[in-house]
Parts: C-alpha cells; structure tokens; sequence
C-alpha cells in the first residue's frame, strides 16, 4: 500500500475469505511512503477471497496492488501483481478460452446487502452470443470461476476469443480478471487483467509504457471498445526509448 499525499492515512484492512474465515487488521502509513502486510500462505488448502481497505474518518484511500505468488516444491512458478479496484455497476474484459489459455474473473461483493450480477459474452466483432448468466453475490461476498466454469457458459466453443459484459443492479461489485496457461513443461502461469469500468470517462491516449520484444519475449496487445453504442477507431504507435516512431512489424 502506498500513501501518495503529504499527510497520514490510516484505516482498516477487511480481508473476508471464501471458507468463511475473516480478518479485521489496521495500517498507518505516514506521508510519501508505503507498507506491505504479508498474509499467512503456509495452509495446503487453496482458499480465495478479497481484501477491502476501509479508509479512517476524512481520510483518503492508500494505492494498493496485491502481489499474488504460486510456489511449488519450494520454487517459484508464477507471480501476478493484482491492482486495487474500485467498486462499479458495469465492466468489460477480453476473454479467450482454449487449450493452452483460459480467462478467469473474480468478483467481490463490497456492500451489506446482496446484489444480482449479470454476465454476458460477445464475439470480438460484437455479436451476442447468447451465452449469459446470472448470480446472486452475497452481502460481502466473493466468487472466482475460470470462463468455461461460470454457470450457463456450459456451451462456450473450446476455441473461443471476446468480450465478457459484467453489470450489476448496484455499484457495489469490483472484479478483476485472470489470463492463465501451462507453459510446456506443464507449470501454471496465471497474470492479472484489469477490467475496464464502463463509468470511466474516455481517454483521449492510453499509454503502454512497456514492452518488450526479442530474446524470447513477445508483447500481445489486445484492445476492445468499451461502449455499448458508440463506433471507435484508434492509431496505435510504437516508439523507441528515444522516443522515435517505429513499425515492429517490418524489422
């Protein structure tokens, strides 16, 4: 967690876990600098679940990320940084099922009442599948299915690539999905994808502000339009650390 402003933030850490089990903790982060809160990974069951951050009285909401590590026989397979979300009414991911790639999404209801949850999948060209489902997340509830999982998804093509519509009847949901595979010697990688709020003003130049080529590295950038009515067309332009404009694709 980090605290960005020039005075104390202080609160409350609500962690609540699918099996039932919960953890009220408190932080203090004093001006321009962060602390980290490390929790107990030592069980040989797997339990999922989120983390609320209650800010103190007149006091602002520190920047967070959870950094979510898979060890197995002692090493290290996989680590993902998840990103601190917001609550909303209405998100969109890119979504893709297959036989090396499956997408996941996970939901947490922040408030003290129930909500109905809605979910809907499209194609890349924006046809409706067909395919939707509808939940119940209880009053501080969490849920975390794997795209082929999620009730009424039963159908999904075994190859299939779109957009997975999340809306709810109160802005009280926060979600954040998962982009998972096993490489070739059968370890399991997953890493965060950050949804898109469909509330968020639209920006004007969305920046990558890394990427990487060769060596073994490939970058995969993957785009969709946000809303429900409107037409959108964009340039994308790649640079050098010089700052010169270059095509990738011709070197």
């Amino acid at each position: 967690m980090t605290n960005p402003t020039d005075g104390l933030l202080s609160g409350q850490l609500n962690q609540a876990m699918e099996t039932g089990r919960g953890e009220l903790l408190t932080y203090s982060i004093p001006a321009r600098s962060s602390r980290s809160i490390k929790l107990d990974g030592s069980s040989p069951g797997v339990d999922a679940g989120s983390i609320v951050l209650i800010p103190s009285d007149s006091t602002k909401t520190p920047a967070g990320v959870a950094i979510v590590r898979f060890t197995q026989g002692g090493v290290t397979v996989s680590e993902t940084g998840v990103p601190g979300m917001a609550a909303g009414s209405g998100f969109r991911m890119f979504v893709e099922n297959g036989r090396d790639v499956q997408s996941g999404i996970a939901l947490v209801n922040v408030s003290d009442a129930s909500t109905t949850v809605t979910l809907t999948l499209t194609t890349l060209d924006g046809m409706d599948t067909g395919l939707r489902s509808s939940l119940t997340l209880r009053q501080r509830g969490h849920v975390s299915f794997f795209l082929n999982q999620i009730p009424g998804f039963e159908s999904l093509p075994a190859s299939f690539q779109g957009v997975l519509r999340i809306t709810s009847n109160a802005a009280s949901v926060a979600a954040v999905g998962v982009r998972s595979r096993y490489n070739e010697r059968g370890d399991f990688l997953v890493t965060a994808m950050p949804v898109a709020d469909e509330s968020a003003p639209p920006e004007l130049e969305l920046i990558f502000p890394h990427i990487v080529f060769g060596g073994g590295y490939t970058t995969e950038i993957l785009i969709f339009n946000n809303s429900s009515s409107d037409s959108n067309k964009a340039m994308i332009r790649f640079r050098t650390q010089s700052g010169e404009t270059v095509n990738p694709l011709l070197n």
